[in-house]
């Protein structure tokens, strides 16, 4: 099939408008998964890089609204003998979307590097752009930690208005910080006059 390209006037195969789109979409992201503010470094540990992944495992820069996709969080751990809890903050438009934390706390007994990873599902994410913040909180026998990597990445969600989206063949805007296609139903009620 083919779209229109962007916007440039001219019409092209699918998977080159996606792949141009995707391309684009790489300048907002954060490669390195680093800032130039926050403390990702701390005497605990080190965030080494934070990417977001798609099925295949393969690094991407946006997101199809039908897609899953997963943050991996790559950590190193200078100490052992602690507990650690990684989170991601979503956020969009200005607005902390949501939060989302490993339930229960990982035990870390001896020095190492990590991965974390968790998976976003399919027809949550709304048409827009996100930006990920990511915290690796730690428990010790003194206290508590973090390590905090404020703009980790950034990424755009896109729908290619599929029949199969929360969006079904609704052609207004979805507007929300989130559009999680929900399970809905119709029925006929019987009147109120008993018939």
């Amino acid at each position: 099939g083919s779209l229109d390209s962007l916007g440039d006037g001219t019409l092209g195969p699918t998977e080159e408008i996606v792949s141009r789109y995707q391309n684009s979409a790489w300048s907002l992201l954060n490669r390195d998964g680093r800032s130039k503010k926050g403390t990702h470094v701390g005497r605990f540990g080190e965030i080494l890089a934070v990417r977001l992944v798609g099925p295949d495992g393969g690094e991407v820069g946006a997101v199809r609204v039908s897609a899953e996709v997963w943050v991996k969080m790559l950590f190193r751990m200078a100490r052992g003998r602690v507990h650690v809890r990684p989170l991601v903050d979503f956020h969009t438009q200005g607005v902390h979307a949501f939060r989302s934390v490993r339930p229960e706390e990982l035990s870390i007994e001896e020095p190492a590097t990590y991965s974390a990873s968790v998976r976003i599902p399919a027809h949550l994410l709304s048409e827009t752009v996100y930006s990920l913040r990511v915290a690796l909180k730690i428990r010790h026998d003194k206290g508590e930690d973090a390590l905090i990597e404020p703009n980790a990445v950034t990424f755009r969600v896109y729908d290619t208005d599929e029949a199969r989206s929360a969006r079904g063949t609704f052609r207004k805007l979805m507007t929300g910080v989130v559009t999680p296609k929900l399970d809905w139903s119709i029925r006929r009620e019987a009147d109120a006059d008993g018939g």
